[in-house]
């Protein structure tokens, strides 16, 4: 009898470090930041982006070798494609022609990125809603005076419906950055123009390279 009540107290001893250790385990795991992000460029290549990261002192560091799951659709989501996160925690899938994207009453598409999570990172997800814009840019020149023109369109009912009240910014690439010409107001007819500064350097055979963009848009996305 005395035995078995030795046995007996040295269980209940036990408990409360076991508990703490498994506490201190769930307290390791990651929990992650993810950011699904839509880009579409001048050959009208669609991709998806989905960056994968955590805070750690302060500072925001990438979760490489992840596998996330891209889904379309918002209640009833389809399969896209999978993909790995890279060194930088990005993971990147194209958006090919041929698939089909449906959307929802107001035209928008769904996107959603996944991670089920392992032994040492919690699951996360991030969605966003996106609707298809074309944007298109013309440069004249009458005398010195060199214009950018920028126009924006949505398709509805095979129609051309103009953008307005969106900002575009215009920008110039410089050897490790991009130098922003200025940020453009849409109007009602889906226009908005901006001189082009005379002072500026191109390159060996003068010439300039020049980019309009949609930035992080609620609606658009990152359109070049």
């Amino acid at each position: 009898m005395k035995k078995k009540f030795i046995y007996t107290i040295l269980f209940l001893s036990l408990l409360p470090v076991f508990s703490v250790h498994l506490y201190s385990q769930e307290e390791k795991k990651i929990k992650p930041y993810i950011q699904l992000q839509y880009f579409k460029n001048s050959d009208d290549q669609r991709i998806l982006q989905t960056t994968l990261t955590y805070s750690m002192n302060r500072m925001e560091l990438p979760v490489p070798g992840i596998v996330l799951t891209f889904f379309t659709g918002g209640d009833q989501k389809e399969l896209i494609a999978t993909a790995l996160t890279d060194d930088k925690g990005v993971a990147r899938i194209d958006l090919s022609g041929d698939l089909r994207l449906k959307t929802d009453r107001e035209g928008m598409w769904a996107f959603s990125s996944e991670f089920t999570g392992n032994d040492t990172i919690e699951a996360g997800t991030s969605e966003i809603t996106i609707k298809d814009v074309r944007l298109e840019m013309a440069l004249t020149g009458v005398d010195s005076i060199k214009t950018i023109t920028v126009n924006a369109f949505l398709k509805e009912d095979g129609n051309d419906k103009p953008v307005s009240g969106e900002i575009v910014t215009v920008y110039v690439p410089r050897m490790f950055s991009l130098l922003s010409i200025g940020e453009l107001t849409l109007d009602d007819a889906g226009t908005a123009t901006i001189e082009f500064p005379s002072d500026l350097p191109g390159d060996k055979e003068g010439n300039v390279t020049i980019i309009s963009k949609f930035v992080e848009n609620t609606t658009f996305g990152n359109v070049e």
